[in-house]
């Protein structure tokens, strides 16, 4: 999420928090075929209304893959930080895009257990 001023990322939450999913129309992750073995509880179905088409749904949790780095959160200010090494967490920055997170997902219609 950015305003222009801020970038702002967030993962979705500790990692017990479940159930989390990842949804897509073709089976793949980053460079490669998703492994057959993470596709054993994927079900296809119309879960993002917005779409318009059934697509799979699949757990998103560590064991079936999801990388560390997904659980990071992260605010920066582009004019004055461009390499992004001075975070603002837990300042007013954060808060406010935060708050834009969150709208811009409800706006979205953002799957629920996001």
């Amino acid at each position: 999420m950015t305003d222009g001023q801020h970038v702002y990322y967030r993962g979705p939450a500790p990692k017990h928090n479940s159930p989390l999913y990842q949804y897509f129309l073709m089976p793949t992750e980053y460079h490669h075929r998703m492994d057959a073995d993470r596709m054993k509880d994927a079900e296809l179905g119309r879960f993002l209304p917005y779409i318009g088409i059934p697509v799979l749904r699949v757990p998103g949790i560590p064991e079936f893959g999801i990388h560390e780095e997904i659980y990071e959160n992260g605010c920066f200010n582009l004019a004055d930080d461009g390499q992004q090494l001075d975070d603002l967490g837990g300042t007013a920055a954060e808060t406010r895009m935060r708050k834009m997170l969150v709208t811009a997902m409800k706006e979205a219609e953002c799957p629920d257990e996001q």
